[in-house]
């Protein structure tokens, strides 16, 4: 019998008889072209379950291209007419299990990528290129996805380059930003990271350019500012409570008592030890409240916060405004306002994990080439032939050489049922 359309030159097809009817004979790579003219009448199926079938689960699940369960002529035939196309003698499909590069057809695009990616993957598995791709070296996908090979997932991982300065900065987004799991399985960086890592950085280095412009008020004391503010801070609510008692003393000399302690207060310490971290001493004044009476910085403080008011006097207020055992009111309100623009500085810090690294490495970072180079390097690893679609694909092709004839003779025919040499897929 014969069979063709106007784009397909006529082709003889062979029978057999088996079962007690005619079956087509699937024995060449010309069957293979010509199968989409093979009148559906002669096919012995239509479809198939995508699961519970002598067969291998996972080359049914690469036929199932809507993934609905079941395999069906259309899908057949694309897998068919698709290896016609990317071997260069689709005979090769009749072949003993085993694909060679050499057997792609690499005169097209589509079969030149497959081609490369497939002797790439000989040389990553240790294999010579005349070696054959077997089904069973898909198996351990992390030997086909080292670190220091591009995969075409645009993750790069620091193993993927030798150069220190870009390891270092891989290490630096990864730190930062977080890290991506690349297809080896290692941690990397990608270009969304990249990006996010440049940005937060320029928005970092801009609020260090700004201190550094007003670095008279915003850091009064230098790179001493950040401690001594900090000093500052833990003793402001209790410092402004304190000259608000004694303003209010001022205010009203009947007040007074009341704002100080009442007696009955000390009587309840008199029965256990007491430590200066004591809670309840740490809620009373800093010291004795009197009208107009400055803060003492030495003699007379509460013992729960002598400390903290010792490291105020040494920190702030003698590199600020002197040598000095008391505070006036009008000199704290001073501290408070050379303080106040560095608190507004750091109010306005950028919330970003750009702040672990070193300022001055940061600088060197974004003024060298390094986060270009890192981009060029990403864009490398998304244009490699061995990206996870080329693998795919070339994994696709292998298991469609070993098992796709037959799944024909199970299909377009029942020939190994029908013969007894070898047991039916759907047995």
């Amino acid at each position: 019998m014969t069979t063709g359309d106007s784009a397909t030159a006529v082709h003889q097809w062979r029978f057999f008889r088996s079962g007690g009817f005619d079956q087509v004979a699937i024995e060449s790579g010309e069957d293979l072209r010509h199968l989409a003219a093979l009148d559906l009448k002669l096919w012995t199926a239509l479809n198939c379950p995508a699961s519970g079938l002598e067969f291998d689960t996972r080359t049914l699940a690469l036929l199932d291209g809507d993934d609905d369960g079941q395999i069906r002529v259309p899908e057949i035939l694309a897998a068919a007419r698709w290896c016609c196309e990317m071997l260069r003698d689709p005979d090769t499909m009749f072949a003993a299990p085993g694909l060679a590069p050499s057997a792609i057809d690499d005169s097209h695009a589509g079969g030149a990528k497959l081609a490369g990616a497939a002797a790439k993957l000989l040389h990553y598995l240790g294999k010579t290129p005349g070696d054959l791709l077997q089904v069973a070296d898909f198996a351990d996908m992390t030997r086909l996805f080292a670190p220091d090979h591009p995969n075409g997932d645009g993750v790069v991982p620091a193993a993927l380059t030798d150069d220190p300065v870009l390891r270092q900065a891989i290490a630096d987004i990864i730190i930062t930003e977080g890290p991506e799991s690349d297809r080896s399985g290692e941690p990397g960086i990608s270009a969304a990271t990249l990006a996010a890592f440049r940005e937060q950085a320029e928005q970092v280095l801009a609020w260090y350019a700004e201190g550094d412009e007003y670095a008279h008020s915003v850091r009064p004391l230098g790179d001493a500012t950040a401690a001594a503010a900090e000093v500052f801070e833990a003793v402001r609510a209790k410092v402004n409570d304190y000259f608000t008692r004694c303003r209010l003393a001022a205010f009203d000399a009947n007040a007074a008592a009341a704002l100080n302690p009442a007696a009955g207060v000390y009587g309840a310490f008199g029965d256990r030890a007491l430590a200066a971290a004591d809670s309840e001493l740490a809620a009373l004044p800093l010291a004795a409240i009197v009208a107009g009476k400055p803060l003492p910085l030495a003699e007379g403080v509460n013992p729960a916060w002598a400390d903290a008011i010792a490291r105020l006097r040494d920190e702030v207020v003698a590199p600020l405004l002197g040598e000095r055992q008391v505070l006036e009111p009008q000199d704290w309100d001073l501290l408070a306002e050379r303080f106040a623009a560095y608190r507004d500085w750091l109010a306005r810090r950028p919330q970003s994990g750009v702040h672990l690294l070193d300022v001055a490495h940061l600088r060197q970072t974004l003024a060298g080439d390094a986060l270009h180079r890192l981009t060029q390097l990403i864009e490398h690893d998304l244009a490699a032939d061995t990206s996870a679609a080329n693998i795919d694909a070339v994994e696709r092709l292998v298991r469609y050489q070993r098992d796709l004839v037959q799944l024909l003779r199970n299909f377009v025919t029942f020939s190994d049922f029908y013969s007894g040499q070898r047991k039916g897929i759907f047995q």
